[in-house]
């Protein structure tokens, strides 16, 4: 059996990683996720998610012994690689306004 693109195992838990934008993870946002048997699950990203937290659907994972396991979601958070000049200049603002060291 080959090793599946999207899911990786950790005992009787399924992991997934879910790439979100720095905007979805700044704002917050609603994800329709894969499952292990193809449905899709909607999952709520609250505001101020950080990369790699893990988001947990209770028993989509693995059976065995008539205990079930979870599909845990790892967020990605993507980050422009470029920007505008425009869109630059209003990131400064942003992070002057925050307090952020740049």
């Amino acid at each position: 059996m080959q090793p599946d693109r999207f899911f990786r195992r950790e005992g009787l838990d399924i992991l997934c990683d879910v790439p979100i934008n720095v905007a979805q993870a700044t704002l917050g946002t609603r994800l329709r996720v894969r499952t292990l048997d193809g449905k899709k699950v909607m999952l709520r990203i609250p505001a101020g998610t950080q990369p790699g937290r893990k988001f947990r659907i209770k028993g989509q994972g693995l059976e065995r012994n008539g205990r079930k396991g979870d599909q845990l979601v790892v967020v990605q958070v993507s980050i422009p690689s470029e920007l505008t000049p425009e869109q630059q200049e209003l990131f400064r603002k942003f992070a002057d306004q925050s307090g952020l060291q740049h």
